[in-house]
């Protein structure tokens, strides 16, 4: 393995000897920071892995939340009237993570986690996790 590593630096350093007049260090850092930069139209918020912004619970969250309610009652062993998506957070993974924080009485919330997969998969939503005890003022985070 040493060898392997021997031969593997004598062959960079050969390398940089034949190519360095043609391409100088100072070729490599005339990309600023700048250059490099993520472009505005994709904010860090849309960064796959990672969750955006809270934002306010649309019809399309408000549906996906009454499509896992029964597997929620279910695990809970409770039924709800009141059930009404109030903010979410996303996160792509392979398909999309919807983190939706959930009122279902005048002082009790839940933070859900449901992911939909890719619409080739013809699936629906699935309840992947939940959390119970919430207040209003709960952030959403992963979970």
């Amino acid at each position: 393995m040493l060898k392997f590593f021997s031969r593997l630096v004598v062959i960079l350093s050969v390398f940089y000897i034949a190519f360095s007049p043609i391409f100088p260090i100072s070729f490599l850092l005339q990309f600023s920071n700048e250059a490099l930069s993520v472009p505005e139209k994709f904010p860090a918020t849309m960064m796959p892995g990672g969750l955006t912004e809270p934002e306010p619970a649309t019809p399309e969250v408000q549906r996906i939340a009454n499509e896992v309610k029964p597997q929620f009652e279910s695990k809970e062993n409770r039924r709800y009237g009141t059930f009404n998506a109030i903010i979410y957070r996303t996160q792509v993974v392979a398909g999309i993570n919807y983190f939706i924080k959930v009122q279902v009485s005048d002082a009790e919330y839940v933070h859900l986690r449901v992911f939909q997969s890719l619409p080739h998969e013809n699936q629906g939503p699935r309840l992947d996790g939940y959390q119970t005890g919430k207040t209003k003022d709960d952030p959403l985070t992963y979970f």
